[in-house]
């Protein structure tokens, strides 16, 4: 495991915040899988639940089991963990503009084909080489970027992570409730798996719901690429959710540890992790 830290400065003098990636990359990846948590930074469970996968996944790293590269961010808003007003931890909300963690993140075709951009004379019938363009136009299109506050060079540090993966998963919680997911309806049965690992009790499926959510920006993407160029060949859709662990107080080692063994199986019945002695999902 490599761990990387990266530092914000904040938009007041002489502060400054980390935000900690943590890197397991074997030497010949089949794909990318980023996950993270307490985007809603007053979200605990799911800090949890990534620090005892991360646990299993050191485990398979030193075991020579790791078929796939893991990016794990366990806490990845750190100005909304640094968000303590009146007694109590908010972390959901900016405090200078109100902005939910979760809203208002880029359309990435619409900042590709800004100012008329067209890539049709660089696609193919190969999905691989055109899902390759396309994500180093992405990346190209960030560096050009200059993020002006904290916040945007947060979102900024985060997008430019997690916009080459294959999988990406946004651990929260809610106020009270069960388990439960959002997720695109296209990767719907195809993920079922998914729900079934997370001992789900709903499946919620926008395409856009509406506010620019983070689980939304990776299949936006894709679908959106593949509506504009029909003629191109676009590889399967990339997994991208929100796993809803329960409520707020819901933080406790036995049950989160078991949350991750859970997510630990998913992983390896996808082939991200061999040799683990995977089970059925459970009932």
């Amino acid at each position: 495991m490599i761990r990387e830290t990266l530092h914000i400065p904040a938009d007041t003098a002489g502060t400054n915040h980390e935000l900690t990636i943590l890197r397991f990359k074997p030497d010949q990846p089949q794909a990318k899988i980023y996950l993270q948590a307490a985007l809603h930074a007053d979200e605990q469970p799911g800090m949890l639940v990534l620090h005892h996968l991360i646990e299993r996944l050191n485990e398979a790293e030193r075991d020579g089991r790791l078929q796939a590269e893991f990016v794990v961010l366990p806490m990845v808003n750190p100005l909304g963990m640094a968000h303590l007003a009146f007694g109590k931890h908010r972390g959901r909300y900016h405090p200078l503009n109100g902005l939910n963690y979760n809203r208002d993140w880029p359309d990435l075709d619409a900042m590709l084909h800004q100012n008329g951009a067209d890539f049709s004379d660089q696609l193919t019938d190969d999905p691989i080489h055109n899902q390759t363009i396309i994500r180093q136009a992405v990346k190209a299109a960030l560096a050009d970027q200059t993020p002006k506050t904290a916040l945007s060079r947060l979102r900024h540090m985060v997008i430019s992570e997690a916009c080459d993966a294959d999988m990406v998963l946004d651990l929260h919680c809610a106020d009270d409730a069960l388990n439960h997911i959002y997720i695109t309806p296209q990767l719907m049965p195809e993920y079922q798996d998914l729900s079934d690992w997370m001992q789900s009790a709903a499946t919620m499926t926008a395409e856009d719901s509406g506010g620019g959510s983070f689980d939304e920006v990776w299949p936006g993407l894709w679908l959106k690429c593949a509506r504009r160029y029909p003629d191109a060949a676009w590889p399967d859709l990339i997994c991208a959710a929100t796993l809803e662990y329960r409520g707020e107080d819901a933080v406790d080692h036995a049950t989160n540890r078991k949350d991750a063994e859970h997510l630990f199986q998913f992983l390896a019945a996808r082939g991200y992790i061999s040799g683990a002695p995977v089970s059925e999902p459970p009932a």
